[in-house]
């Protein structure tokens, strides 16, 4: 098999595409876990991860990573930003250093977890992550189909980090999540924020839809509220179906009354006009509709 090089980062695109941002350092690649090469984000029992040797249940496993962060990163953090650390799955227990500093543990294989590392980046340019992983397929987290050995339903287990691991730039107060909701002719989006220095009432969200002949569409709402966004009238926005799946990209930016309108942060996502809803059909069957039908 032809080995990975840093060259060729496995799995280098932005990992988390209806919460993006344009900052992205991404961390996967050549890792050494146990003393031993391994390309991360692959699990240690799959073949890609070149690592050629078997896991037991239970074992810790200490993966180690040197690296310097990006002239724009670093800029960023002696500005004030902060730099978040993220992990896409770590299976199932992962306590994460950096330089050499605990920055935070996290429990359960199959969710993203992120740590705010800003201040735990030395002022070197040179910087290491550890992680100190065990997978004891514990039965109190999800695990799937996973198993001790492979056979029929039983899948092989995957242990330590196998989702992407990658750095990001966010502002002193910044967006953590967001929700869609949606029908056939309008979405309702909604915002959470971590704030820092501020109050929730200092701040403020902005929406942006591109629409077509190069409009914009846009509304501001609260931190605590939801914005409606009604396309009846507009016929650029089309429904989704399978024959034409029209996803629509917008952003979201969280803004500062109190500093002339600042953007402290901005995220990138997309959306669908789509219902989706269960019924009994006439017949007394249980059915899924897809934009009523």
């Amino acid at each position: 098999m032809k080995e990975m090089t840093e060259e060729k980062i496995p799995f280098s695109e932005y990992p988390r595409p209806q919460l993006k941002r344009n900052s992205f350092f991404n961390l996967n690649g050549k890792w050494l876990l146990n003393g031993l090469p391994i390309t991360v984000p692959f699990p240690p029992e799959s073949e890609f991860s070149n690592y050629g040797k078997e896991v037991k249940i239970g074992e810790e496993l200490i993966y180690e990573k040197s690296f310097s962060l990006p002239e724009d990163f670093e800029e960023h953090r002696l500005n004030g930003g902060k730099i978040l650390l993220n992990f896409g799955a770590v299976d199932q227990q992962a306590k994460v250093f950096v330089d050499e500093k605990f920055a935070g543990e996290h429990e359960g294989g199959y969710l993203p977890f992120s740590f705010d590392v800003t201040d735990f980046l030395s002022k070197n340019q040179n910087h290491s992550i550890r992680v100190e992983a065990i997978d004891k397929l514990s039965t109190v987290y999800p695990y799937g189909k996973q198993c001790a050995k492979s056979h029929g339903m039983w899948y092989t287990k995957v242990s330590g980090i196998w989702q992407t691991v990658w750095m990001e730039c966010v502002g002193e107060s910044y967006i953590t999540s967001i929700k869609i909701e949606s029908s056939t002719n309008k979405i309702e989006l909604s915002a959470q924020s971590l704030i820092s220095s501020f109050k929730a009432d200092e701040l403020y969200l902005l929406a942006k839809i591109p629409a077509e002949d190069g409009k914009i569409i846009e509304k501001q709402f609260a931190l605590d509220q939801k914005v409606v966004f009604d396309f009846s009238d507009e016929s650029f926005f089309k429904v989704w179906t399978p024959e034409n799946p029209n996803l629509y990209d917008f952003s979201i930016e969280l803004c500062s009354k109190q500093d002339d309108n600042a953007v402290l942060d901005k995220i990138q996502s997309y959306f669908a006009l789509r219902t989706f809803k269960a019924e009994v059909s006439k017949e007394g069957y249980p059915q899924l509709l897809l934009n009523d039908k």
